[in-house]
């Protein structure tokens, strides 16, 4: 799917396949908590899996 004209959208980092859902709730002027859930490329460990989900 691409994503709609204009859209600031930015390009998924190297093994996140898809968002499938994300959340955000502001927690004062400059802090917001943001849940993810995200589809990762097939064959990473859980190692690879967890340093993509962190950067």
């Amino acid at each position: 799917m691409k994503p709609a004209s204009g859209s600031t959208a930015s390009p998924a980092p190297a093994g996140v396949v898809w968002l499938n859902q994300a959340k955000a709730m502001p927690f004062g002027p400059n802090e917001v908590f943001a849940a993810l859930s995200l589809d990762f490329e097939d064959g990473l460990s859980a190692a690879e899996v967890a340093r993509k989900a962190s950067t």
